[in-house]
């Protein structure tokens, strides 16, 4: 399963990016949450910006597959 959701918003000067997504199952592939921010300000032809991203991960996979 899989599922994310995204923002953008650009009021006036300013720029706002937000995305989050999650990843749940129950194979190897361990269970997943991940999102980030984005804010900027536009002045005149540049447009500084931040981004603070986030990753989580569970792992209650096996580290190798047995053979």
């Amino acid at each position: 399963e899989i599922f994310s959701a995204g923002l953008r918003l650009t009021p006036g000067n300013w720029l706002l990016l937000a995305e989050w997504a999650r990843r749940a199952d129950a194979g190897l592939i361990p269970k997943t949450h991940a999102g980030y921010v984005t804010v900027g300000y536009r002045l005149r032809q540049l447009q500084p910006y931040v981004t603070f991203a986030k990753l989580d991960s569970q792992t209650h996979a096996p580290q190798a597959i047995p053979t």
